[in-house]
């Protein structure tokens, strides 16, 4: 099927949203099903510049990004906005360290949950556990379209990849179950940076080209059934939104003294 996308005029493309209003709080929106998309949190790889291992782990900031979107969460989970029923994660170390920090705050007796290969970063090949420098050095631009990394997903392979991904993001989302008297159900997904820049560029706002997700960030997506010839709408409530570290949390020693890893 066709879509159709849009955004909030608040929350233009390409801007990091640090002042919306409290993540997951009430707005007006269409009716269908809620997406959360959510990038790892930080890891030694991101801030040393290093093509990531899948057994990358979180540094101590991402272990920090982790717990306080967590309690995001669950701050808007309690206010009633959503009930979080279902969880995706890719299987990657970063990844699952994240959800493990996400889910300290969440009662996940209460959601089903999964780990997907599909929602793996895009293998880099030989090439990870190397720092992008020496890379560049050798190979030029990694992320040009016409460079395949030795051993690794080519772009239109990782491109097939992310299409198949979206597939089973749509249909996990319209196994959602609503309940009367409760919260709208919403699907939490965690995965990596060029997964959520893909899927932006190709679903979220086709044609157009995004930068870095942050870490953390979360991109809330909405599937409104068009009907006729439009087919599947995608309105995006929230974009990379990084409210739940942008207020100086990550810096309080207190919190760094409880939380660390």
């Amino acid at each position: 099927s066709s879509a159709r996308s849009s955004v909030p005029p608040s929350n233009p493309m390409g801007q990091s949203s640090s002042s919306d209003a409290a993540l997951g709080s009430p707005s007006a929106h269409q009716e269908g099903p809620l997406l959360l998309l959510i990038r790892h949190g930080e890891t030694v790889g991101n801030s040393s510049g290093r093509l990531q291992l899948p057994s990358e782990q979180l540094s101590e900031r991402g272990v920090l990004q982790a717990m306080l979107l967590g309690q995001a969460l669950k701050v808007a989970v309690d206010r009633g906005d959503f009930r979080l029923t279902s969880v995706i994660a890719s299987d990657y170390e970063r990844a699952q360290q994240t959800l493990a920090g996400i889910l300290d705050s969440l009662d996940p007796t209460q959601m089903e949950i999964w780990p997907e290969p599909l929602l793996q970063e895009r293998n880099f090949g030989h090439l990870r556990g190397q720092l992008y420098t020496d890379v560049i050095v050798e190979h030029g631009d990694l992320f040009a379209e016409d460079f395949t990394p030795p051993g690794g997903e080519s772009w239109p392979e990782f491109r097939a990849r992310m299409d198949l991904a979206w597939t089973l993001l749509v249909d996990a989302a319209a196994n959602l179950k609503a309940e009367p008297g409760l919260p709208e159900p919403a699907l939490v997904v965690v995965t990596h940076g060029l997964v959520l820049k893909v899927l932006a560029e190709t679903y979220l706002f086709p044609g157009q080209t995004h930068a870095n997700f942050k870490n953390t960030s979360v991109t809330a997506v909405r599937l409104v059934n068009a009907g006729g010839s439009d087919g599947l709408q995608v309105v995006v409530e929230k974009f990379n939104d990084i409210s739940h570290v942008s207020d100086g949390a990550l810096d309080d020693p207190l919190l760094r003294s409880r939380g660390g890893a």
